[in-house]
C-alpha cells in the first residue's frame, strides 16, 4: 500500500506543478502584455522563484519542480511574445 501512496504523491506533485506553472506563466503573460512585452513575464517569474528559493523563503520539491517547468518554457514563450509584440510576424 505504501507504493500506491508514493505513486499518488508523485503524480500529485507532477500534475500540481504543471498546473501552477501554467497558471503563473499565463499570469505573467497577462501582466507584462499590458506594457507590450509579454516575453518578459516568464523570466521575471523564474527569477522571483529562484530568489525565493535562494533566500529559503520557500523550499521544497513543489517549488523546485514549478521553477524547472517554467524555465523550460522560457524559450517558447519568449519567441511567441516577440511575435505577438511585432504584430504576428516573426521578424528578427
Amino acid at each position: 500500500m505504501e507504493i500506491v501512496g508514493d505513486a499518488l504523491e508523485a503524480l500529485g506533485l507532477i500534475v500540481g506543478s504543471f498546473i501552477v506553472a501554467i497558471g503563473l506563466s499565463a499570469g505573467g503573460w497577462a501582466i507584462f502584455a499590458r506594457v507590450r512585452h509579454p516575453e518578459w513575464g516568464e523570466p521575471a517569474l523564474v527569477l522571483a522563484l529562484a530568489l525565493a528559493r535562494a533566500t529559503n523563503l520557500f523550499s521544497g520539491q513543489f517549488l523546485t519542480m514549478v521553477t524547472i517547468l517554467m524555465a523550460m518554457a522560457i524559450p517558447f514563450l519568449w519567441i511567441e511574445g516577440r511575435a505577438w509584440r511585432l504584430g504576428g510576424t516573426n521578424r528578427l
